[in-house]
């Protein structure tokens, strides 16, 4: 896996081993950062589930000012820091190692907000309270993490359905499908 475009571009990056995190497929992230290619530059980007970091890490290839990345995989955070530390980017980059959702509320209790969250949580998986992706919808909708006029596009299974958010304070803009994955954007109005 590699950084398609910007300050960074085909620089190799590390991805975990194990079957525990499906990585975002090139087609997909090239996908998103056309979509908001014309508004990454200075714009803070929250990457949830990261993975090897690849989001986060192409949006402050591209420009973004910051991005803060999330995972608790063991696998996945030692990815991380190593992508970090070889792409020299302590300074813009944080890793949190905890729980998507607990990190959410940790965030937004803590003032956080971003002009784009992407979210790509395994697919299809169960929480306590219904679909993971269900959760982390309600969760960023529910508090001030994504700014006015901010995007949250979050990755699922085309089995899914994520485009009926009456009542939550994000409008659905559109879904995108890409294989077996759909992207569902939402915009804070």
């Amino acid at each position: 896996m590699h950084i398609f475009s910007g300050t960074f571009k085909r620089r190799v990056l590390k991805t975990p081993r194990g079957e525990s995190t499906r990585p975002t497929t090139g087609m997909v992230r090239q996908a998103v950062f056309n979509m908001i290619q014309h508004s990454i530059e200075g714009a803070k980007f929250l990457d949830l589930f990261a993975g090897s970091g690849a989001m986060g890490l192409e949006a402050l290839s591209r420009g973004a000012v910051s991005a803060v990345l999330v995972e608790n995989g063991k696998y996945a955070v030692n990815c991380i820091e190593d992508n970090i530390k070889s792409l020299e980017v302590v300074s813009r980059a944080r890793l949190i190692r905890k729980d998507c959702l607990k990190a959410i509320k940790s965030l937004a209790e803590g003032g956080d907000s971003f002009d784009f969250i992407y979210a790509d949580p395994p697919y299809l998986e169960e929480s306590k309270n219904g679909l993971l992706s269900h959760e982390v919808l309600k969760a960023v909708a529910s508090g001030s993490l994504l700014k006015k006029g901010g995007l949250l596009i979050i990755e699922e299974d085309r089995k899914a359905s994520l485009d009926e958010v009456e009542g939550l304070g994000l409008q659905f803009v559109e879904m995108r499908p890409f294989g077996k994955s759909v992207l569902y954007i939402f915009q804070n109005t």
